[in-house]
């Protein structure tokens, strides 16, 4: 009885944890794109996590191996707020893009406003608003966000290095 016991408590276990990994890999691990797609390039080994891309009024361009936390945010959208509400609708295609370079960690609840550009290797702590450009191998945090500290090459873990272009 024991024995039996255990094997249905591991089945059990087994079960609900695959019920879970495909619930969070369906619903919470798919960027949602709000405008044209096409606007969005992404870099490989690029993993979004419930990350929103807001295409409407520029591009986002994401390097390799950038590293995304929970619920970031892309922004590029604006809005002529010279009309009245009823009036009022994105401008596309003003130039607000975003780029976020190779190896970069974004981390969750950033989020960041477009025109700006993040370094290599850069790091966004959690919670930050990026309405600036963020130099290489720099780790800003805050709102707005600024520079906390800059990393030196000896800093990063070879694991984690990418070959800069």
């Amino acid at each position: 009885m024991k024995a039996m016991m255990k094997y249905t408590t591991k089945f059990t276990s087994l079960f609900w944890d695959y019920i879970f990994r495909h619930i969070q890999k369906r619903f919470f691990g798919r960027p949602y794109f709000h405008g044209p797609r096409d606007r969005a390039t992404i870099g490989k080994q690029v993993s979004l996590a419930n990350t929103l891309l807001n295409t409407r009024s520029g591009k986002i361009v994401i390097g390799d191996h950038v590293i995304f936390g929970h619920n970031v945010s892309l922004l590029t959208g604006v809005h002529d707020y010279h009309q009245k509400a009823s009036d009022r609708k994105t401008i596309a295609d003003a130039g607000r893009d975003i780029i976020i370079e190779k190896g970069a960690w974004i981390c969750s609840n950033a989020i960041i406003i477009g025109p700006v550009r993040i370094g290599y290797e850069s790091v966004v702590s959690a919670g930050s608003v990026v309405t600036k450009d963020v130099p290489k191998h720099a780790i800003v945090a805050g709102n707005p966000a600024k520079i906390v500290r800059m990393l030196e090459p000896s800093e990063i873990p070879d694991i984690f290095k990418t070959s800069e272009n």
